[in-house]
């Protein structure tokens, strides 16, 4: 939940508009948590209500401190917050501020945050968050949000209203109100009888507005669709009520289809398409496991609901559909010692059942101070704390077991047990203090756990045909290229763009360069016109 520190960003906040809810923070404090790791528990009260969402926000005397989606309940006046502290300071130091802050994203622009509450410190953060007052540009924006939770006060000339029992046929031109004026739209379908979904012409996604106040259309085109309902044809595809435009080769899952276990369906969430498993199906619904989710929250819901790729649909029917799919739903953490093979333990059940599901998680950010890439040759043992990238954030990791191809089996600590999987080091990052406190336990590693370890010569013609990721020494600037030649004390390589690198070996990778020590320098030619 606590992640690395960010980049030093500016820590001024605006303050809150009246609409927003007010909370006081206290009772902050550390107390151990799983694998031992310290937790910073924050206690929180809602002293005003108010229709905004909230949520947790915090710096260091680096900057600003990822917090993943911790939010107070809205069913509850009071509670607290847990959190996994990652990256502290140097010696393990708590230094941090925490308050609460609301979205200052107004009439489609986003001027930051607002801070709702009072601000709670657990050692020296240094300094404190401050706040300022709006622009003309912000208040200007913040008042064109507030116009736009109200329709406009009269209809566009030569419009009339939509009421409960007008109809409306899919890709028929409307006008929906927007900020107080008019906005030309497409209908899309109803979600019930006083909710429509539509689309405006200039965005991809739909919106919801209630019919009555909120749409209007022309007459003449009301009229010439009773004479005919066919006359217009959508632009986008959604499911029965949806918002979410299928994607293309996605389909609405016809019902009755003959699913496997393990099919991939997805089920729109937000904005986008998430993916699920299917458990079981029969004429009430289907049965499916959300991705990263655990059994807990299998869930059963219509037909209707789901959407599937084209190309899955004609797999259900070819040779191995089943024992494919089937692999999508991943073996879950017991408690009892028979839930794996006679005489083997759980954790190496564990481990074994993590260690056939692969998972890539990219790294899309920048290595956080005082932290590098997991190294090949690193012993890593159960507990070890890891961190990796998801959703631009870095997100507290811990090691379970290492694999014999040198993938780590790891538990996402901020996650249910189903996102328990193998990761390869390049994707998971690890403290430096960390890495000198195994290195100190266990010494370098050989064998086949070291990946990308050379133990031959290599062929530098050979080399020139393999595309391969090169590294500097920190590991955290990387690059894929084809080997061109080298010297006594530097590389030339090609990327597939053509471009040409010349390289000092020895600020390379202890992996690049213990490759290039087995690859010859090229020989000094002769110069016949000398």
């Amino acid at each position: 939940m606590l992640a690395a520190h960010a980049t030093a960003a500016d820590q001024t906040l605006l303050v809150a508009p009246d609409d927003a809810p007010r909370y006081q923070l206290g009772g902050v404090r550390v107390e151990p948590g799983r694998f031992g790791r310290d937790e910073i528990v924050i206690g929180y009260t809602r002293t005003r209500e108010g229709d905004v969402g909230v949520s947790l926000a915090g710096r260091s005397k680096e900057g600003a401190i990822s917090i993943m989606g911790i939010s107070p309940r809205r069913d509850e006046v009071s509670g607290e917050f847990r959190l996994n502290q990652m990256f502290g300071g140097r010696g393990g130091a708590l230094d941090y501020e925490f308050y609460l802050v609301s979205s200052a994203s107004w009439a489609g622009e986003n001027f930051g945050q607002c801070l709702v509450s009072n601000t709670v410190s657990i050692g020296s953060p240094g300094g404190s968050v401050r706040t300022r007052q709006w622009t003309a540009e912000e208040r200007a924006a913040y008042e064109k949000h507030q116009l736009g939770k109200e329709p406009p006060a009269s209809l566009p000339s030569g419009y009339q209203a939509v009421e409960r029992g007008t109809t409306l046929v899919p890709g028929m031109p409307i006008k929906v109100g927007y900020y107080g004026d008019w906005k030309d739209a497409e209908y899309i379908n109803d979600v019930n009888e006083v909710l429509v979904n539509f689309r405006f012409h200039d965005e991809r996604l739909l919106n919801q507005k209630t019919r009555t106040g909120w749409v209007a259309v022309d007459p003449e085109v009301l009229k010439q669709t009773r004479q005919n309902l066919s006359q217009f044809a959508p632009s986008v595809s959604v499911l029965p009520g949806g918002r979410v435009p299928l994607e293309e080769g996605m389909a609405p899952l016809p019902k009755g289809t003959e699913l496997l276990v393990g099919t991939p369906l997805y089920y729109a969430r937000g904005n986008e398409w998430r993916e699920a498993y299917v458990l079981n199906a029969d004429s009430s619904g289907v049965k499916v496991r959300y991705e990263g989710l655990s059994s807990a929250f299998d869930r059963q819901n219509d037909w209707s609901e789901y959407a599937i790729r084209k190309e899955t649909l004609t797999r259900l029917s070819e040779p191995g559909a089943a024992e494919e799919f089937a692999a999508n739903i991943p073996s879950e953490r017991k408690s009892s010692s028979d839930a794996f093979p006679s005489g083997e333990s759980v954790r190496a059940g564990v481990a074994r059942a993590a260690a056939k599901r692969f998972k890539e998680y990219k790294v899309s950010i920048d290595v956080p101070e005082r932290a590098q890439f997991v190294p090949d040759d690193l012993t890593i043992e159960e507990g070890t704390p890891l961190a990796g990238c998801w959703a631009r954030k870095w997100n507290p990791i811990t090691a379970i077991s290492e694999n014999d191809d040198g993938t780590v089996n790891v538990h996402w600590d901020d996650y249910s047990d189903a996102w328990d999987c193998s990761m390869s080091r390049d994707q998971l990052i690890i403290q430096d203090k960390t890495v000198r406190k195994l290195r100190r336990k266990y010494g370098e590693k050989s064998g086949p756990a070291s990946s990308g370890r050379v133990s031959e010569v290599v062929s530098a013609s050979e080399l020139t045909k393999t595309l391969r990721t090169w590294a500097d020494a920190s590991g955290q600037h990387k690059i894929e290229a084809r080997f061109v030649s080298r010297t006594a004390d530097k590389v030339t390589i090609k990327t597939d763009a053509g471009r040409e690198i010349s390289l000092a070996i020895d600020k390379l990778s202890e992996v690049d360069q213990e490759l290039l020590s087995k690859v010859k320098p090229a020989a000094a030619v002769a110069n016949p016109f000398e």
